[in-house]
């Protein structure tokens, strides 16, 4: 009888465990996975929020810049839209989604502002749900950097950075982000700063 009792207690302590870990793996994982996903998103908005300083200070001072792609998404430039975008996916949002949101002094989707009033870059997030569920369960988020032309107040005159494509277009981690002031072009109302931006894999 003794004997019987041993091996009981030894199958339910082992029930028990199983019960514990299986519990503890089916709340951990997913955890684990949102909170790795919420340090990419914040990772990646700080990497485009240094890449608007470089691009400005460059734009600024002249000069060549090299910036690795540290966080583990595509980099995009689109030269005709002016634009540079870093994608990836996510389990999770820390923005609102389905909606553009500015992360600097300009509102998305704006192509003009006033000098000192506004950045010459915008700066802007987008989160979109990409696989619906009972709840929304993986997002597609887009940070999306583009040149803004800047009116000087009571002329006729205005500035805007140029990119300029100098190379590939297109990367992830481990490339390497090249920008190079090329020169201004002051002929005309608009003045440019012309910036040749190359993503080298």
């Amino acid at each position: 009888m003794k004997g019987v009792e041993q091996v009981v207690s030894q199958l339910l302590l082992t029930a028990v465990l199983i019960a514990v870990v299986t519990s503890v793996t089916a709340v951990g994982l997913p955890l684990l996975d949102k909170t790795r996903d919420a340090s990419t998103i914040e990772n990646s908005k700080t990497f485009m929020l240094n890449l608007e300083s470089a691009i400005k200070d460059v734009a600024n001072h002249g000069g060549r810049v090299r910036i690795p792609v540290t966080v583990d998404a595509d980099v995009l430039f689109d030269e005709a839209a002016q634009r540079v975008d870093l994608e990836f996916l996510s389990s999770g949002t820390v923005f609102d989604s389905e909606s553009a949101i500015p992360l600097g002094r300009n509102d998305c989707g704006a192509t003009q502002g006033v000098w000192q009033d506004n950045s010459p870059l915008t700066l802007c997030v987008l989160s979109t749900c990409v696989d619906t569920g009972v709840e929304c369960r993986k997002y597609a988020i887009t940070y999306t950097l583009e040149p803004v032309e800047l009116k000087i107040g009571g002329t006729l005159e205005s500035r805007k950075v140029v990119l300029e494509s100098a190379g590939n277009q297109l990367g992830s981690k481990g490339s390497t982000i090249i920008i190079e002031k090329t020169g201004d072009d002051t002929s005309g109302n608009e003045k440019k700063t012309l910036m040749s931006f190359a993503i080298d894999s």
